[in-house]
Formats: structure tokens, sequence, C-alpha cells
């Protein structure tokens, strides 16, 4: 699956080491969104809340679904913050 100018370095699915680079990613994808290269569909909190010093609420996952504005691909952004599995991929075209 190749990807367009938009989402060209999106394409593949992603895991985090550590917080840090969870949060790191996040900060990619607010700068995608500012130049209006995805679009947030649903999420469970801001992509901002996600970058304080503790994850938001009371909640123990937390999952985000964007769109590429170039070729209209859907990716999932996912965290469990308790058991640490997460990732990053494109789930439908």
């Amino acid at each position: 699956m190749t990807a367009c100018e938009k989402c060209d370095g999106l394409m593949d699915r992603r895991t985090f080491e550590t917080p840090e680079d969870y949060r790191a990613f996040i900060r990619l994808l607010i700068e995608k969104i500012r130049e209006g290269k995805l679009g947030l569909m649903r999420g469970d909190c801001s992509l901002e809340d996600m970058l304080g010093p503790s994850w938001p609420g009371n909640e123990d996952s937390f999952s985000h679904d964007l769109r590429c504005t170039g070729c209209n691909r859907v990716f999932h952004l996912y965290a469990n913050v308790w058991n640490g599995r997460n990732w990053w991929e494109p789930v439908r075209w």
C-alpha cells in the first residue's frame, strides 16, 4: 500500500517503547493536522491533552482516528496506559 504525499511516512504500523516516544509521535500528528495533511475524525480526548505530565482523566486506554486529507486513508492510534500496549496503523483506504 503506497502513501499519498500528505500521509507519506505514516503508512507503517508502529509501536512505541516509552510514553515519551508516544508523545513525540503525537507531536508529529499535531503538526500534520496544523499543516492540513491529517484530520482528527474521533478521539477519546484531544491530542494536546495527551502531552501533559500525566495521562488525561482516569481512563485506562485512549484511541484516536485520523484521516489523510489527500487520499482519505484512515489511521488508528491506540495506547493502553496500564499494560503498555500501543500502536499506530493504517486501517482502511
